[in-house]
């Protein structure tokens, strides 16, 4: 793994077993990628560790959810961002050629799901890994 991803899931635990110590029903969001599923070449320390944060959202969930406290995750992928077809033009043409709805994901989105999970609006919702890819984990890889 690379060198501060054990440091930084480590840290993650250590919250929420911090914030588990409240003992009042609160929400927590970690934010995962769409690489933990479908991992792309030469990232498998940043797919293997992020991996791991979505087990940790389900172990913390079963851990916790006796206190009130739900910890779900989002899986966003490839994200929109000022001047990303400037730096990156052969990346996002492959990904408007694959994608069935030509976009990347708006920042806004995944915000937008965490409030969801934040609210009560997601009361029953705990231990899940929501997706915000744009359909494209529904594409055909072959």
């Amino acid at each position: 793994m690379e060198k501060n991803s054990k440091n930084r899931y480590a840290s993650t635990l250590i919250l929420i077993q911090e914030f588990s110590k409240q003992k009042q029903a609160e929400t927590i969001v970690n934010i995962s990628s769409i690489e933990s599923l479908i991992p792309s070449k030469n990232h498998e320390y940043y797919s293997i560790s992020k991996s791991a944060l979505n087990m940790l959202t389900k172990s913390a969930a079963q851990e916790y959810g006796h206190l009130g406290i739900r910890v779900n995750s989002i899986y966003p992928d490839l994200l929109f961002k000022n001047n990303i077809q400037k730096y990156w033009p052969s990346g996002v043409k492959n990904w408007q050629d694959k994608s069935p709805i030509k976009k990347l994901v708006n920042p806004q989105d995944v915000a937008n799901t965490a409030i969801f999970l934040s609210s009560d609006f997601s009361h029953s919702i705990n231990g899940e890994n929501i997706i915000v890819d744009t359909v494209m984990s529904c594409v055909q890889a072959w």
